[in-house]
């Protein structure tokens, strides 16, 4: 059995990732941390100076050519979940959603990639604060990119060695895997109304619900990179005094990671004579902001018998910040946990991967979303309409010549049989085998021609419909134009004549017309006849036959004809003759029939 092997890479503006995972387990990893460019950047400038290092991994990896997901954020991504009456399912569940997108990304998403999925539909309804009652919801992920950022990041990753299989935003994992988890949170079933709290690197939000479904969902402006951003403001040491001091980014992460929220005595760089004195004054208005949020999101959101005992489960890479959870459950006055399920990074490694939107997305495989490039989408439609196409010609072609040599094979069979016997037969009963053997060849030839006929499909007798007509139509009637189609919308065929009748008066033309549609009728190819417009075309003309001087009448008729099948074999044509000797015929044979042969 195949391991199906998966390849991520992360893109955002402080950290770029590389993960391979087999089997569902992460068995490769490359991962680099940088700093946010201080002022607005150009992307193309951000993707070539991170070229060499993902071209690099690649290479290392020997994963050149293979297919990879992207998973980034740029400033104008958008995510959200959006939430929807059940009744409104399909497509416009899908456009609603892309219309309510539209107003939080500030562009319309019908020019650019975008993309939504239902991941969850309430089996009840929740009571809103302010309200006795509510709908039964579907809750829908939806996102949207700009159409050059997605051909950018497209074509970084094609550049770097890697095919583009999906471009995922990176909060997208994250928010199917919380409502993934909403009826299993710690592994058990969740009994009562719970909150989950994902604390990303860039991107966090509020997830409660239920056994019942989803009750809210908040988007948060705060993650852990918030935290490293408030401890690169000037830091006042332990001794009174002395000068503040400024710390690097990548000492701020160390600290956050190593000591996270430090108790004011706790010793945090005794190199700089940091304490958490020093830091928790940078640290508590980004504390206090989060524990806001919370609150109010909360408070507003659920109704007051869904907030009684309501306990928070904090989860992502902000859920391994040692003491937030604690300082959380103060400031929020609820009680705050970690997830039991969440992983713990070793030291060294990248964090996407084992605790972020890698991890996140890995496990969420009925996750979909994918926001590819219009060309590139195209182009993919393209390729499976025409690989379609050839494994359908293919299939159509083995089938007929499957048939085609059953069909020969048994004809050549009786074939054989057939000059067997009748090169021996010298008796009755050997004349009798050689009707059989004719028989046998008969039938084999009906069903190849009902095989051809499946295959054809039916169309008119043209031969017999014109052989109708000619016989039909009198000589005073002049045939100025006849269309033949079997391509009518009703999928019937029809003949259309228009022609000129010499006649009297209008009362012998009416009469004369009544007596030409009904000999048309009488046709056997002929279903119907429907009359179109008559008119007095003018002038006049002698009938050779009388010295009456005639008028000339214009119509226009529509003759509905029969479908017949493409080949037909007479039920009974090849049975073998009874034994009794047929009485001689008197009548004539029809044209083109053999002697001897009945009509």
């Amino acid at each position: 059995m195949l391991t199906r092997i998966s390849i991520y890479v992360e893109l955002t503006s402080t950290r770029l990732e590389l993960a391979v995972f087999s089997g569902g387990m992460r068995t490769q990893a490359r991962g680099e941390r940088y700093s946010p460019p201080e002022t607005s950047t150009d992307l193309a400038e951000v993707l070539r100076a991170r070229h060499a290092t993902l071209s690099g991994w690649v290479a290392e990896l020997g994963l050149t050519g293979a297919s990879a997901t992207l998973v980034f954020t740029t400033p104008t991504t958008t995510c959200s979940i959006v939430s929807l009456p059940a009744a409104v399912t399909g497509a416009a569940a899908s456009q609603a959603a892309r219309l309510a997108l539209s107003d939080l990304a500030g562009y319309p998403t019908a020019s650019h990639p975008s993309d939504t999925q239902t991941l969850l539909t309430d089996l009840a309804p929740w009571a809103r604060p302010g309200s006795s009652g509510g709908n039964v919801m579907s809750h829908i992920v939806a996102c949207v990119e700009h159409e050059t950022t997605c051909a950018l990041l497209a074509q970084w990753v094609g550049s770097c060695g890697l095919r583009v299989e999906r471009m995922i935003p990176a909060v997208a994992g994250p928010i199917a895997a919380c409502v993934r988890g909403l009826h299993a949170i710690g592994g058990e079933p969740t009994p009562a109304t719970r909150a989950q709290l994902w604390l990303g690197e860039h991107e966090s939000f509020l997830l409660v619900g239920g056994p019942t479904g989803l009750a809210l969902y908040r988007p948060l402006g705060i993650g852990v990179e918030s935290f490293v951003e408030a401890l690169l403001r000037p830091i006042q040491p332990r001794t009174p005094g002395s000068a503040t001091v400024t710390i690097d980014r990548a000492s701020a992460r160390s600290i956050m990671s190593r000591h996270g929220v430090p108790a004011a005595g706790d010793l945090v760089d005794q190199r700089n004579d940091i304490t958490g004195a020093g830091l928790l004054p940078l640290l508590s208005p980004v504390l206090q902001r989060l524990a806001v949020e919370v609150k109010q999101s909360v408070r507003f959101g659920l109704s007051e018998k869904d907030r009684a005992g309501l306990g928070v489960t904090l989860t992502g890479p902000g859920a391994a910040i040692p003491r937030l959870a604690e300082v959380l459950s103060g400031l929020c006055q609820s009680p705050v946990t970690v997830s039991t399920t969440q992983p713990a990074p070793a030291s060294g490694e990248p964090g996407s991967a084992t605790d972020g939107n890698i991890a996140a997305l890995s496990v969420c495989t009925n996750l979909e979303l994918s926001l590819l490039p219009t060309q590139m989408q195209g182009e993919r439609m393209a390729r499976s309409a025409r690989r379609s196409l050839r494994v359908g010609l293919v299939a159509a072609l083995a089938m007929v010549c499957t048939y085609a040599a059953w069909s020969w094979l048994a004809l050549d069979s009786a074939r054989a049989q057939r000059q067997g016997l009748s090169a021996g037969a010298s008796s009755a009963q050997q004349q009798q085998e050689a009707r059989r053997a004719s028989s046998a060849a008969g039938v084999a030839t009906n069903q190849a021609s009902r095989l051809i006929a499946d295959a054809v499909g039916p169309s008119p007798e043209w031969a017999s419909v014109l052989a109708g007509l000619a016989q039909t139509i009198p000589t005073k009637v002049t045939v100025t134009s006849l269309e033949l189609n079997d391509l009518e919308p009703s999928g019937e065929p029809v003949a259309r004549l228009a022609g000129t009748m010499l006649a009297s008066d209008d009362a012998a033309f009416a009469a004369d017309l009544r007596s030409l549609i009904a000999q048309l009728e009488s046709l056997p190819a002929v279903s119907g006849v429907k009359m179109g417009g008559t008119s007095r075309s003018g002038g006049s003309r002698s009938d050779p036959s009388t010295p009456i001087a005639l008028d000339s009448f214009s119509f226009d008729l529509s003759v509905t004809l029969v479908n017949l099948p493409y080949a037909y074999v007479a039920p009974g044509a090849f049975e073998p003759p009874q034994a009794v000797a047929p009485a001689p015929s008197t009548d004539k044979p029809l044209a083109g029939q053999p002697d001897g042969v009945s009509p």
